[in-house]
């Protein structure tokens, strides 16, 4: 029975509901103004002008297709409607590139609108041609690349070439790459400028008179004063970063050519010859050391790095093992000979050291002074030559210079010179550094004859060190032999030399053979003409 009421009761309310709609539905027909003759027929109408009947909705049926006319201000707001609608498909069809004409709004409802209608940007865009042009203006911007050749067509030695070419091109391209934060993070040029050292102490010289010191002092101050380097030039620089991969490597060749010729002949001609060798064409000095720093570079170790390092001592293990004396005395005289383009003054002069600096040409920044250190005297400092260290007249000097340094510098045939040079600067005691190629001792790289021949000249070796596999640095102290001049007849000394000139030259057999000062000297012209086998010159294949 419940059930029963229920459904008559939601069928009586679906009625009334109904007939509560029509009537409302007439109430707002009747006050709606009655259709008019000018409207157009129902034949010329649009779809859309179809209206919705008002019975329409929840639970409401139509009427079967029948439809009241549609009023003229219903039809102005109906067309307001569709231009905005005609708008909102313009602005989307624009976004998407594709152009729409709205014919499909009626005129007069687009004239009445109050909403101004934007038309769609005519474009005609062709897709081949964009991607032509694009191509073209990256072509323009892009560097052409080299186009690789057939490797099929090569022979094996032309595939080496080509594969050769292009990894040294990959080299300087990864290299300029790198170069800009590399010169960001490193000092400038003329970081050393402002440490200029004061002149060499003339004070605490002991031996020699007053007028001897006071000239020595003298003279040093006005000729040797450590200079400031100049600013270097950029231009070689910026020269090189403009060519290719190719022209870097052909110009590092030619540099390697140039430097093993001017190499051969410094080593092989006397130190004379080498000196107007230079001054004759100074350019080549220049070339010299460009390929130097080329052939340093594959070292594992730079000479000059490491006698800095002894000396200033920032390894204290090495300095320990290997020590200079110089090391701990504040503003000790040190004389770098065959110093290049004095990169060694320019590492000591900022931590105190008076470094002065001699090679066959002087530089254009002022740090090396040009002359021949294989000539007796020829260095512009006090100090008595007594030829391999024998004093037979107990003479004192005012030799003042405490290191003496030949770092990959025992050049020309005469290089004994040089060591006769350096002993004669040197205070009593005063230490020599020796830095040299191991090739140059030889297949097995024993230094015996060498040190042997160099302590006949005067010194005592005091360590050595092997342990590089480029070159070989050894430290020596300067001695001085006093005698007296012995009465007795030289066919001791003469036989000596002698047999010596028939065998292997023993140059400490000669030394303790010698009794006159003339001796001496014929004893050390004979060292000078052994030394350039001692030492073998470094000679380079022919290419």
């Amino acid at each position: 029975m419940t059930n029963e009421r229920a459904s008559l009761d939601l069928a009586s309310l679906q009625q009334q509901l109904q007939k509560h709609r029509s009537s409302l539905s007439d109430a707002i027909l009747s006050h709606l103004p009655s259709p008019s003759a000018s409207s157009p027929p129902a034949s010329k109408q649009s779809p859309v002008d179809v209206r919705r009947p008002a019975t329409l909705g929840v639970g409401a049926t139509t009427d079967g297709g029948k439809s009241a006319p549609i009023h003229p201000s219903d039809q102005k707001f109906r067309a307001k409607l569709g231009a905005r609608a005609g708008q909102k498909r313009e602005h989307a069809s624009s976004s998407l590139n594709e152009p729409q004409d709205g014919s499909d709004i009626d005129e007069e409802a687009d004239t009445r609108s109050s909403v101004p209608r934007k038309k769609a940007p005519q474009k005609t865009s062709d897709i081949f041609a964009a991607a032509e042009a694009k191509a073209k203006a990256a072509h323009t911007k892009a560097p052409p690349r080299p186009v690789p050749p057939d490797l099929a067509t090569m022979s094996k030695a032309q595939r080496k070439k080509w594969n050769k070419r292009q990894r040294i091109a990959e080299s300087v391209s990864n290299a300029s790459d790198k170069t800009p934060s590399l010169r960001s993070s490193q000092s400038p040029p003329n970081a050393l400028a402002s440490s200029e050292p004061s002149p060499v102490p003339t004070q605490g010289i002991a031996s020699g008179s007053g007028e001897d010191v006071q000239n020595a002092s003298t003279q040093l101050d006005s000729h040797h004063k450590v200079p400031v380097p100049l600013l270097e030039s950029s231009s070689s620089s910026s020269s090189s970063s403009n060519m290719t991969p190719l022209q870097s490597s052909m110009l590092a060749s030619l540099q390697g050519a140039r430097f093993r010729s001017i190499n051969e002949r410094l080593y092989t001609h006397h130190s004379s010859d080498a000196l107007a060798f230079m001054k004759n064409e100074p350019q080549l000095f220049d070339d010299y050391h460009a390929g130097f720093r080329q052939q340093v570079r594959k070292w594992p170790t730079n000479p000059v790095d490491r006698i800095a390092d002894l000396l200033i001592r920032t390894k204290k293990s090495h300095a320990d093992r290997y020590p200079i004396r110089a090391s701990n005395l504040p503003g000790a005289l040190i004389v770098d000979l065959g110093a290049g383009e004095g990169g060694l003054a320019k590492k000591l002069a900022p931590h105190g050291f008076h470094i002065l600096s001699y090679d066959l040409v002087t530089t254009a920044d002022g740090w090396v002074r040009g002359l021949d250190a294989a000539a007796i005297d020829a260095l512009p400092l006090p100090g008595v030559f007594a030829p391999l260290g024998l004093v037979w007249h107990h003479a004192t000097s005012a030799a003042m210079v405490d290191v003496a340094i030949f770092c990959l510098s025992l050049m020309g045939t005469n290089w004994v010179h040089m060591i006769c040079e350096a002993w004669r600067v040197l205070k009593p005691g005063g230490e020599l550094v020796i830095a040299e190629v191991s090739s140059r001792f030889g297949s097995t790289g024993e230094t015996l004859a060498f040190t042997e021949l160099v302590r006949a000249l005067g010194f005592h070796l005091d360590w050595q060190d092997s342990s590089n596999t480029h070159f070989v640095l050894l430290k020596l102290s300067k001695t001085m032999d006093y005698r007296q001049a012995s009465q007795e007849a030289l066919s001791p000394i003469e036989h000596t030399m002698v047999s010596n000139t028939r065998t292997k030259v023993d140059p400490l057999a000669l030394r303790h053979a010698v009794a006159q000062p003339a001796q001496a000297q014929d004893v050390l012209d004979l060292l000078v003409r052994s030394g350039a086998q001692i030492l073998k010159p470094c000679l380079y294949k022919r290419r």
